[in-house]
């Protein structure tokens, strides 16, 4: 799958570089991982064997620039460079698309070290962070997860990685001592996960779910209402 490189964008999450050749459009094989990891239509097999082609050739890509190598300007060399592939050099989905096919077949310790190649290159990439932290947590390294959690947090403020957080903090408190969770602080990650995203379904369940269990129900009920009202897409 390519694209002219006039219409590829740049940046984190861009999906490919201007350059001197075609341009693999990341985007696509994002896409076909969601059908393999979410609805079961593509084989799963075939998805994670070619997203790991790609992601490979991109850390062999930034090898090469990072040891300077030097362009062919011999006829030859100008042509195979027009006729060569440049996969996308600024784009983290495709580790985290792979990361997550790993994981869902129980290969944690794999998806964390995909993770790892991830937010190499690109240190930036909050969603990989995050992605990152919900490894160390079911790995029940729940420090190492905070602390992912809060440099995705740091870089970029985002729904998901609210939750995450404040989940977290319900789950293992960070007081280890008394072990009890700081909920004011999570009422407020929810809040505030749901101002960034109004329509962020799991912030609804999540915030209601809370005050459901400190016994405050109308306050619950109000919340999920407020997400039916909201018409999430992810809900």
């Amino acid at each position: 799958v390519s694209v002219d490189s006039t219409n590829s964008g740049g940046g984190v999450g861009g999906g490919g570089e201007r350059g001197g050749g075609a341009i693999m459009d990341g985007r696509a094989y994002v896409a076909l991982a969601k059908l393999g990891t979410s609805r079961g239509l593509v084989n799963d097999k075939v998805v994670k064997k070619r997203l790991k082609e790609i992601c490979m050739r991109q850390l062999n890509y930034h090898e090469d620039k990072k040891r300077g190598k030097t362009a062919d300007n011999s006829d030859d060399g100008k042509r195979k460079a027009k006729n060569k592939i440049i996969f996308p050099v600024n784009d983290g989905r495709l580790f985290n698309a792979w990361a997550k096919m790993e994981s869902k077949s129980g290969n944690l310790s794999e998806a964390r070290k995909i993770l790892g190649r991830g937010m190499e290159l690109y240190p930036n990439d909050y969603t990989l962070l995050q992605a990152a932290g919900n490894i160390e947590e079911r790995l029940g390294n729940t420090g190492s997860a905070r602390k992912l959690y809060a440099a995705s947090l740091a870089i970029e403020p985002s729904a998901p990685a609210l939750i995450a957080y404040a989940l977290l903090e319900l789950r293992s408190p960070i007081d280890a001592m008394t072990k009890v969770s700081n909920v004011t602080m999570v009422r407020k990650l929810f809040e505030e996960a749901l101002l960034i995203d109004p329509k962020h379904g799991p912030a609804y369940n999540a915030f209601g779910n809370l005050e459901r269990r400190q016994g405050n129900t109308a306050y619950a009920r109000q919340i999920y209402e407020n997400g039916i009202k909201a018409n999430c897409t992810d809900a």
